[in-house]
């Protein structure tokens, strides 16, 4: 299992299309992916799931991916977030 903290910006939100850009990534690997944010945790295969997510005032999140493709996965969700909400 791989984890990575990251910062967001505060203005952050998974709302339909940026949930929709992390599923579409998300489903290319056979790992699982999350995010963990505020005390919930979001599967990335599912947009409900990224949309409900509460990211705290500091815009930090967790990735955590665990699988055979890990480590790929884990670095494609970051590339997407980052280039979605980087500070």
């Amino acid at each position: 299992m791989l984890k990575k903290t990251i910062t967001l910006s505060e203005a952050a939100r998974f709302h339909a299309r940026p949930a929709a850009m992390i599923v579409e990534t998300a489903n290319r690997f056979e790992s699982m992916i999350c995010l963990e944010g505020d005390g919930t945790i979001a599967d990335c295969k599912r947009p409900l799931s990224l949309m409900r997510t509460r990211i705290p005032v500091s815009g930090t999140i967790v990735i955590v991916a665990e699988g055979s493709d890990e480590q790929e996965a884990l670095a494609a969700i970051e590339t997407l977030l980052c280039t979605m909400y980087w500070r």
